[in-house]
């Protein structure tokens, strides 16, 4: 659960949160009416007074709501250049494929159907705790985005800048017509507060002064040299404005007029609009909880945020949600509140309102230098991330998607690099070795307890026996090359293969069939193969399987030890005089002699059977006294396989400790029981019997050595 964010920090003065709220109001709604600029030009720009006091609306309520239902502290929320400029992208192509001429109106609906869908979507991912599915976006995708990203706000602060037609510009006409004088102060002013912002020692609000510094200076020159009037005419200011939108939301009869047989055709772009708005809006949350130290609720702000663009979508106005860079300086400059975001969002809803007419006197090279210093800080934040990445491959793919948004466009640069991303990363994967490692009978035992005979026997004919260790996600690529390699290990003396699927994550199909044709191979060579905990479309074929690699190695010992021509005797039993003390029990198959956690109160001897022993379960499963059935809904890890004769718990018992491991009967079991108090009369009367007893425990743990630590190596495994 996130915090509550503290109502503000220690040392704010008022002073410095004016000063925070002059800086965050004059970046943010300067970005925003950049970017209002940059689509409503060309043969919309008739639409940019309504669409700057939409974007300003839109950024002002998102702004303020995020402030006070969110849970990031000092969030600053205005409208963004990511999505912005995949609209730029759909506005252009809406233009293009229309036969009649298209409206701003038109281009507001679109935006306004954009923020509805962003709105939804990402309402309901947080409604739905569905935050952490930006973890399966592939970081490459997401670098080059963000580089394509600012080499098309450059691009935009130039085409601001020149008044160019359409939503680009053209090289040539930089230093065509004398553009030169329109940009060139424009680029200076975006590189020089992109320098001095990025220095260490710069105070927090050095850019927003620069913004008013430039524009103060524009006026001064152009008063002592020119008029307002004269610099209106030439296209140094964005407006005039003569007809100044007052507050007005999409009506329905603008919604009867639109084209919709050509706004449903842009819905791909509409949806990446979504997409980018959301991921982006992700990136930046987590991005916030390194910058403010504070832990935020993704699912939460995601709602929030949803809910905001929602309302917003109804006045036309571009997604908004949480600006790292405007946040970070809430932060640096010590108001990082609930207060200060809401009256820089409340600011800016009264700016829309009654002085949208003076944002037209505003100089075209300073909006367009805000586009330049945001796109340099994107390109600069991509290349100081691919100096981190190894190799050149990354760089490549990113180049490849960088060019293909700026030459052909943004949604088909995205579609490109997860398409490449996704073909890289199959090569790459497919290099992974699907084998863990390579075992024999030598190193890879069962743990049924054996007589030393028997071990040396299994040892002898170790080779015999070629156990595979699977691993990752199999698909096409991994298994080709393993087939060829198990082949080749599999050779003579080799007669048992087993294929151990407990760290395999998945199969498709194809890896699926050419399994089933390496296993075909083996058996038609006359090898035998068994499978370990493998899924069931690979089981499905009637193949030899169980669910352990313990159960799997000990039936293959079990085939190996009765074909051997020198089989070893069966361990002799205590003498019967030793236990005439003990009194003589049956346990039938499936119950359990002993259980974690009980009190080892009696010493058992097994006479005849076979039974399990087990690592601790969660539960208990039954008992000698209260049968219960044994669960199947966990598997638990078998420790040891125990024949009779053979001690069991008697550690326990000498040391008074509680039972540390579950044993179950695998058939019916004869045993020799004998309790605490029997054994200390025992000890009393009998001392000699006792210190047989002792000396024959104590040569059965030596035997146990070998197996037990064989049983903690497969479980580390």
């Amino acid at each position: 659960m996130a915090q509550t964010p503290e109502d503000a920090k220690p040392g704010a003065s008022l002073a410095a949160e004016l000063l925070a709220i002059v800086s965050l109001l004059v970046s943010s709604a300067g970005l925003t009416i950049s970017l209002a600029a940059l689509v409503f030009s060309g043969t919309i720009a008739d639409g940019l007074p309504r669409g700057t006091t939409v974007f300003l609306l839109g950024a002002g309520i998102t702004t303020i709501l995020i402030a006070l239902c969110g849970t990031v502290p000092g969030a600053i929320s205005p409208v963004q250049d990511g999505p912005t400029i995949v609209l730029v992208a759909v506005a252009a192509k809406l233009i293009a494929d229309s036969a009649t001429a298209t409206t701003a109106t038109h281009v507001i609906i679109v935006i306004g159907l954009a923020s509805l869908i962003t709105g939804l979507f990402m309402f309901v991912l947080g409604q739905f705790a569905l935050g952490g599915a930006i973890r399966f976006i592939p970081a490459v995708v997401i670098n080059a985005f963000v580089a394509g990203t600012g080499c098309l706000l450059f691009l935009g602060g130039l085409s601001v800048m020149i008044s160019a037609d359409g939503h680009g510009v053209n090289p040539t006409e930089l230093f065509a017509g004398g553009q030169l004088k329109y940009w060139l102060p424009g680029v200076a002013l975006g590189l020089a507060a992109y320098l001095v912002s990025n220095r260490p020692e710069a105070p927090d609000g050095v850019v927003p002064g620069l913004i008013v510094i430039a524009t103060a200076a524009f006026y001064v020159v152009t008063l002592a040299a020119s008029s307002i009037q004269a610099v209106e005419e030439a296209s140094w200011l964005v407006g005039p404005f003569n007809d100044p939108a007052s507050l007005s939301l999409i009506t329905p009869t603008e919604l009867a007029d639109a084209p919709w047989s050509k706004i449903i055709g842009q819905l791909p772009g509409l949806v990446a609009v979504a997409d980018v708005a959301t991921l982006a809006l992700m990136l930046n949350v987590t991005g916030l909880e390194t910058v403010t130290k504070h832990r935020a609720d993704l699912n939460q702000e995601l709602k929030v945020t949803g809910v905001a663009n929602v309302i917003q979508s109804v006045l036309g106005a571009a997604p908004s949600y949480h600006a790292i860079g405007f946040t970070a300086l809430a932060h640096r400059m010590g108001v990082a509140t609930k207060r200060t975001p809401a009256i820089v969002g409340s600011i800016i809803v009264v700016f829309a309102l009654v002085g949208a007419r003076a944002i037209g006197y505003t100089p075209r090279f300073v909006v367009g230098s805000l586009l330049v210093a945001v796109g340099v800080s994107l390109i600069m934040d991509w290349v100081h991330e691919m100096r981190r990445v190894p190799g050149v491959v990354d760089t490549v793919i990113s180049l490849v998607i960088i060019g293909c948004m700026v030459a052909v466009g943004v949604l088909e640069g995205i579609l490109l690099g997860v398409i490449i991303a996704c073909g890289v990363f199959i090569v790459r994967y497919s290099r992974v070795d699907p084998i863990r490692r390579w075992r024999t009978g030598t190193t890879a035992r069962s743990q049924v307890d054996r007589t030393a005979a028997e071990l040396e026997t299994l040892l002898d004919n170790g080779e015999r026996t070629k156990v595979n260790e699977l691993q990752g996600f199999l698909f096409f690529g991994s298994v080709t090359g393993m087939s060829d390699r198990v082949t080749e290990e599999c050779q003579s003396p080799v007669e048992n293969v087993i294929f151990d699927f407990r760290h395999v994550t998945g199969i498709d199909g194809s890896a699926l069939t050419l399994l089933h044709r390496l296993i075909e191979d083996l058996t038609g060579q006359g090898l035998s193969v068994t499978l370990t905990a493998a899924p069931h479309p690979v089981t499905a074929g009637g193949l030899n399987s169980h669910s352990t690699l313990d159960e799997a190695l000990a039936d293959v010992e079990q085939g190996l030890l009765e074909g051997s021509e020198n089989l070893a005797a069966k361990k002799e039993p205590i003498r019967p005089d030793l236990l005439e003390a003990f009194e003589r029990r049956t346990v039938p198959a499936g119950r359990n002699l002993l259980t974690t956690g009980d009190e080892a109160n009696e010493l058992i001897y097994v006479l005849s059977g076979s039974l399990s022993v087990y690592s601790p379960s969660d539960k208990s499963i039954g008992s000698v006294k209260e049968p219960k059935k044994q669960p199947t809904t966990k598997q638990r890890f078998r420790l040891r396989k125990v024949g009779g004769p053979n001690w069991i718990g008697e550690i326990g018992f000498l040391r008074g400790t509680p039972r540390i491991a579950d044993v179950v009967a695998d058939t019916d079991i004869e045993m020799a029981v004998i309790d605490r108090a029997a054994f200390e009369q025992l000890r009393t009367d009998q001392p000699d019997v006792i210190i047989e007893l002792l000396d024959n425990i104590a040569s059965e743990q030596a035997n146990l050595v070998d197996t037990l630590s064989s049983a903690l190596s497969q479980a580390s495994g």
